[in-house]
């Protein structure tokens, strides 16, 4: 995740609650059901830390939701929300960026929301000038796209 660099220690893990667009309650109950980005980070850590994964879990994903609302006009609004603890350092390798596409003809520039909680309880809010918004990358020359992808890393990377 925030973590990416060889030099951090692999028993670090930091915990991430992501959300692109506007977050909305879930209707499955969590450990967190609080509105989102709403509970004590020291709660939410100590919430996280209480399962115990599989030996060999790079990851752990905690709460995965997607969700789609329609406004009268039938204009529709995609949320994500997912909330993970990194467990090792291949995980952090392998979940250190945020990455969001669209397309402007037709959607608005996705918000996106991140917090970073590391061991320490400190909690590191995304800035979002680290976030880069790009013209993403189509493999065959001959498709022509106004397709974007804002990228950039988590808060809390250390090198």
């Amino acid at each position: 995740m925030s973590l990416a660099c060889k030099q951090v220690s692999i028993l670090q893990s930091v915990l991430l609650s992501l959300v692109c667009i506007t977050s909305f309650a879930s209707d499955t109950p969590t450990p967190w059901a609080a509105p989102h980005f709403t509970i004590d980070a020291k709660v939410l850590y100590a919430e996280a830390s209480e399962p115990a994964p599989p030996e060999g879990t790079n990851v752990a994903v905690l709460d995965d939701e997607e969700n789609y609302s329609f406004d009268a006009s039938s204009r529709s609004l995609y949320t994500e929300y997912t909330v993970y603890k990194v467990l090792t350092q291949q995980g952090a390798e392998g979940w250190s960026s945020i990455s969001v596409a669209w397309e402007p003809w037709h959607q608005e520039r996705p918000l996106v929301r991140i917090r970073v909680i590391t061991p320490d309880l400190v909690v590191h809010d995304l800035d979002l000038k680290t976030l880069t918004d790009a013209p993403a990358q189509d493999e065959q020359s001959n498709i022509y796209s106004d397709r974007r992808v804002i990228r950039g890393p988590l808060p809390a990377h250390r090198c």
